[in-house]
């Protein structure tokens, strides 16, 4: 891997503390990379469902939130569902803008609700256990301990704290701040973030786009942040050297800045898998993908590139493989070990 300075370092700089100057580039990424073939999963895909959110919940379970149908399923090694929760637009269990869902403990489910800016609970038999209301939009919800950690949809300015811990009815931000760019699309991207939760009390919070960097701290040290270097494939340089000049509406989807489109914890060894772009476009025009594995200190581990175009992945430690779902909403596990 290689340093390489990028003009969008310097914008990144501006905007928060770093303890890294430059973004990390794994070279000859695609000839260390091995390609996989990922299998099919036609029962998860028979259900031709929108798929708003998928996350990992122990080594061999995960969440998916299908948001158009208001259900959250919680789904095993079998890839066949152990329980489903459904809820409503209106009334006592109404979420009208679920975006994200987490499950804490085995009882308690959190869904966020984007529009009217709460996390619902529900008991996994779809009962009422209130709401906690946010002083934003929420993003992304992420299980740690009792609570979660929110990730908001930021607007402008707004808020200035990229992660939120929810514990009860209380709501403290995190020393992340949010970061800013002129055009309202690019601002949205570049603080989408995503939150992996360790088994060991590590976290590690990821840009989807635009931002080449990470923040780690510890669940019993929330207050030490350091932002470090995420290992990115050394093709996607090309677009990391060209800071967003224009608004995303001007920006072709090839040119815009990806760092880690979905991440998950391999809570057997510590890694952090994630997907991203190998940077290849494949023969029927599609974005490659690849699976990138790092070490507990984020150094690159191992990669894999992937068959089919996936937007988002749950990792199922004990069999070694990643879930995931395409942009038609058709699943595949991918060998990822």
């Amino acid at each position: 891997m290689r340093h390489l300075p990028l003009p969008l370092v310097s914008l990144l700089a501006a905007c928060a503390a770093s303890d890294a100057a430059e973004p990390v580039l794994i070279e000859d990424f695609l000839e260390r990379s091995a390609a996989v073939h990922c299998e099919a999963a036609p029962a998860l895909s028979a259900r031709e469902s929108v798929v708003e959110d998928v996350v990992t919940v122990s080594d061999s379970t995960f969440l998916v939130l299908y948001g158009q149908d208001r259900e959250v399923v919680l789904v095993g090694p079998d890839l066949a569902p152990r329980w489903v929760v459904p809820f409503t637009e209106d009334g006592p269990t109404g979420v009208r803008r679920p975006v994200s869902a987490a499950l804490v403990g085995d009882t308690l489910l959190y869904v966020a609700d984007q529009y009217r800016q709460v996390l619902k609970r529900l008991g996994l038999d779809g009962r009422d256990l209130g709401a906690v209301r946010l002083p934003f939009p929420p993003q992304r919800v992420q299980a740690v301990g009792r609570g979660v950690y929110v990730t908001p949809f930021v607007l402008g300015r707004h808020p200035d704290r990229l992660v939120f811990r929810v514990e009860g009815e209380e709501v403290r931000a995190l020393a992340i701040p949010t970061l800013a760019y002129a055009d309202p699309g690019m601002n949205v991207l570049a603080n989408t973030a995503v939150v992996s939760v360790f088994p060991d009390g590590g976290v590690v919070v990821t840009h989807e786009f635009l931002v080449p960097f990470a923040h780690r701290f510890r669940v019993d040290a929330e207050e030490s942040v350091r932002r470090v270097p995420i290992p990115l494939p050394e093709a996607v340089g090309s677009a990391l050297r060209r800071p967003p000049v224009r608004t995303l509406e001007e920006t072709a989807p090839a040119d815009l800045p990806v760092a880690v489109l979905s991440a998950a914890p391999d809570v057997r060894t510590g890694d952090l898998v994630y997907l991203t772009r190998s940077g290849r476009t494949t023969a029927d025009g599609t974005l490659e993908k690849a699976i990138v594995r790092l070490d507990r200190e984020l150094r690159y581990r191992g990669s894999y590139v992937l068959d089919v175009n996936a937007i988002r992945m749950a990792y199922l430690a004990a069999r070694g493989v990643a879930a995931v779902v395409d942009d038609l909403d058709r699943w595949y596990t991918c060998p990822a070990a």
